[in-house]
């Protein structure tokens, strides 16, 4: 349903860490919804945007805002993953801790500033998403790469 959507969007991330990506894809998403019923009533009937083939902008940034919040998912798999690896070295933990926080820090700005470009406009949300998705994505192959060290 496109309650239940939306509500998992607004849930906050299983991140240790607090972020903007987090209200930013909140707002979006709240966005997104109440622009949904009131000008595709259509489109609210359905219970998920068709991702393969959005029509309209707010199905766009919709479905980038999904993709975003999946990202954020697998990457704090990876990330607990990362950190239970080195477990039993508290110095290495420590360094994570702040390097993953100095990364969300950089992400989040980051995203804003690739967004500002087109502030008030419809694809701005997106715009955003779009860049947490690719950051998130890379940082996870990061991650995974110190997983494959010894």
């Amino acid at each position: 349903m496109k309650l239940r959507m939306l509500t998992l969007l607004m849930t906050r991330f299983q991140s240790p860490f607090k972020s903007t990506f987090t209200l930013t894809l909140s707002a979006i998403a709240l966005g997104s919804y109440l622009s949904c019923i009131d000008t595709h009533s259509v489109w609210a009937s359905s219970t998920t945007p068709n991702c393969q083939s959005p029509e309209t902008q707010m199905e766009i940034n919709l479905c980038a805002g999904l993709a975003a919040y999946n990202a954020d998912l697998r990457l704090n798999e990876i990330y607990k993953k990362v950190k239970a690896k080195i477990a039993d070295d508290p110095q290495s933990t420590q360094e994570l801790i702040e390097a993953e926080k100095a990364w969300i820090k950089f992400r989040d700005s980051e995203c804003r500033f690739a967004a500002n470009r087109y502030r008030g406009g419809t694809i701005a949300p997106s715009i955003y998403s779009s860049c947490a998705k690719n950051l998130t994505t890379e940082r996870i192959r990061q991650l995974e790469d110190y997983l494959k060290q010894p």
